[in-house]
């Protein structure tokens, strides 16, 4: 990384870095056994400094299913 950032391990790496007055930006790199990752946050939102909001999209947790029936 380079630039104005800072630098957490907590199992991954989270890197937040300025991108600007009043815009950071958060990435997360990771890695396992057999893969490595990187998540990028690609803009910057604009967000109270005293909300917190977490949004859950469930088709990322909760694979995709095709279930097929028919006689046996």
């Amino acid at each position: 990384m380079e630039g104005r950032c800072s630098i957490e391990r907590s199992g991954d790496l989270i890197i937040t870095c300025k991108q600007g007055p009043n815009d950071y930006r958060k990435h997360y790199i990771g890695q396992a056994t057999d893969v490595a990752w990187v998540s990028t946050q690609l803009e910057g939102v604009d967000v109270s400094v005293y909300h917190t909001r977490i949004v859950i999209k469930p088709e990322g947790i909760i694979p995709e299913i095709d279930l097929q029936g028919g006689k046996q």
